[in-house]
């Protein structure tokens, strides 16, 4: 499957990503300042794109992204940068995106890139890493998740706005065509109880968030 990497402006540290996990085939997007987090991780971006207002001009003159194509975007327009990032991704044959550099800083900014899953039906498949979790957009055009985790491993499913006949395999309380409405917490903070998990739908699309083991420690 050939995949995309995005990185957003928002926090990231280095050991959230092993930059092993990256194949030559992949193709790595800086939006804005998350040109530095490629840039820490060493790796070089595919594509600049943004209106590279919350980056430091040294890091765009960086030797290592001569020649790097820029989609340079205006200040006043009306989508953010990460948006029209993913709409340009949608143009192409990727059929998986990454999402980085998404948490932290202003909550409205969070929100919205959290939200973006729900913006439009992707022609790919979604998937949001940050400190915590590693999340995977669940939807009718992607309709089943099969993932690995670690037992006793804390998985929350949450709506986007509202999920039809949710059924799950591998967890300590499990769901079974169940209808997830906004804002339910019926999805949240269950437990893997086996070294893979499956989500499905029929209808409507949510994120399965599968927590990392530190993050669940520290809120339990």
């Amino acid at each position: 499957m050939t995949s995309a990497w995005v990185f957003a402006g928002g926090e990231f540290n280095v050991d959230e990503l092993s930059a092993d996990a990256i194949s030559e085939a992949d193709t790595i997007i800086g939006v804005d300042y998350g040109i530095s987090h490629c840039l820490r991780l060493g790796l070089v971006p595919d594509i600049l794109v943004g209106d590279f207002d919350s980056i430091d001009a040294a890091v765009l003159n960086d030797k290592r992204l001569v020649g790097v194509p820029r989609r340079r975007y205006p200040a006043r327009k009306n989508s953010s940068d990460l948006e029209l990032a993913l709409h340009g991704l949608s143009e192409t044959t990727v059929r998986r995106v990454v999402l980085l550099g998404i948490s932290g800083g202003r909550s409205d900014h969070h929100l919205f890139n959290w939200l973006l899953p729900l913006q439009a039906d992707w022609p790919f498949a979604v998937e949001l890493i940050d400190h915590s979790v590693h999340a995977h957009l669940v939807s009718v055009d992607y309709p089943l998740l099969q993932v690995p985790a670690v037992i006793g491993q804390t998985v929350s499913i949450l709506p986007m706005p509202e999920a039809l006949g949710v059924t799950t395999q591998g967890l300590e309380y499990p769901l079974s065509g169940e209808a997830l409405a906004h804002g339910s917490t019926l999805g949240l903070s269950n437990v893997a109880d086996a070294i893979q998990i499956s989500v499905s739908v029929s209808a409507g699309k949510l994120l399965v968030f599968r927590v990392k083991a530190d993050t669940a420690k520290a809120t339990e």
